[in-house]
């Protein structure tokens, strides 16, 4: 009997079985838009018998379980459980497709050695097929726990800490690495909040700082000083770190309240400290007079904006760091995403964050509070918003 053939238009073979997926998920080959000078489409024509084994290979791809992991420091932070309610909805997007799969959380506790061990565990289990979303604790760690997901055949994607001189590009495995504009959201705060002031741009605030040694701290704090020196009528008095815990900043907030009564702002590097800063205030009955600004847009961070009891917060898009990631290192394992030819600028890139202050709180609690946020797994692409940030 004569072979029936079939003209598609194939980028390689592993195309089709991504392109199965989310023809079963949405019911349209609409897949991820890859960078335009990685894939070159070429129109061939294919066997019917190859179609099938496509198919079949899929379907092994299906049965196989796939470990899914995400490795953040705690959930004592509200902005890292988004990251992790991010890789649930990654996970219920595999239940509407049929993977099978485990999902596993990791905390660590702000221990590297807790946070090193735990992705051991969880790789030695996967034999190869395990995809993860990490925050590194620091960026110290970052290429130690690449080498183990590359030894392992695993994929990885990471955001916030990374020394500068570690490569992505030097790994098959590690996809890439992401993170907003720290810098500038630590700037855009710190000018928020000088703005505010009974005398706008003149007063003095205290910096409550995250984990020392930390890129995301850093790089935080960095846009505070940028701030300062633009605006020479500001004067920091005063300069603790919290270790971006809520009830660390309240007892150190306690103790600066002690000598610095006369403060007009407090700047946190994010909003869990914000939080004990507020609880502090509160006790001393100057909440909403001293002004409070934070980063990551947790719900009581909202809320305090929306009551005036805060400045402003930046929403860094934790769905999107934890969801987003899980999709690309899916579709590497998968075969149809080629990291080593990715070009630099999608191994390395920034990410959008969204600045919340009173003039947009309602319009914010409305589109991403009050429901939950739409998102496409099979166009991850989306969530890469610019160049890498950081120098």
């Amino acid at each position: 009997m004569m072979k029936r053939k079939t003209r598609v238009l194939l980028v390689v073979m592993s195309a089709l079985l991504i392109a199965g997926l989310f023809v079963s998920c949405s019911g349209a080959a609409d897949t991820a838009e890859e960078p335009a000078d990685v894939v070159v489409a070429d129109e061939t024509v294919v066997e019917e018998s190859d179609v099938e084994a496509v198919d079949a290979a899929l379907q092994e791809k299906l049965d196989t379980t796939l470990y899914v992991g995400v490795s953040v420091r705690t959930f004592a932070n509200p902005y890292l459980v988004t990251i992790a309610d991010g890789g649930q909805l990654f996970a219920d997007w595999l239940d509407e497709i049929g993977q099978k799969y485990e999902f596993e959380v990791m905390l660590n506790e702000g221990s590297n050695d807790e946070q090193i061990n735990a992705i051991g565990a969880f790789l030695a289990k996967a034999n190869g097929n395990a995809i993860l979303f990490v925050d590194p604790n620091e960026a110290a760690i970052a290429a130690t726990i690449a080498d183990m997901v590359e030894e392992a055949g695993a994929y990885m994607g990471t955001t916030w800490n990374k020394p500068p001189e570690v490569k992505v590009s030097d790994y098959d495995h590690w996809i890439a690495h992401h993170t907003p504009d720290d810098v500038k959201m630590g700037y855009d705060i710190a000018v928020e909040m000088f703005s505010q002031f009974d005398t706008p741009f003149e007063g003095k605030v205290v910096a409550i700082q995250g984990l020392l040694g930390n890129t995301t701290a850093n790089n935080r704090y960095a846009g505070l000083v940028k701030a300062l020196e633009e605006y020479p009528g500001v004067e920091l008095v005063a300069d603790e770190t919290a270790k971006w815990m809520a009830p660390e900043a309240l007892t150190i907030m306690e103790t600066l309240l002690v000598a610095h009564d006369d403060i007009d702002g407090v700047w946190c590097a994010n909003d869990n400290m914000a939080m004990g800063v507020l609880q502090a205030l509160e006790a001393k009955g100057l909440l909403g007079q001293v002004k409070v600004v934070g980063i990551n847009a947790i719900p009581a961070a909202v809320d305090a904006i929306k009551a005036g009891n805060m400045t402003a917060t930046v929403d860094c898009d934790g769905w999107g760091q934890g969801g987003y990631t899980l999709a690309m290192a899916y579709d590497a394992w998968l075969g149809n995403l080629d990291v080593p030819a990715l070009p630099e600028d999608h191994r390395q890139f920034g990410t959008a964050s969204i600045f919340i202050n009173a003039e947009n709180v309602d319009w914010y609690i409305a589109n991403y509070i009050e429901q939950q946020p739409v998102m496409d797994f099979t166009n991850y692409w989306e969530f890469r918003a610019g160049d890498y940030p950081i120098d």
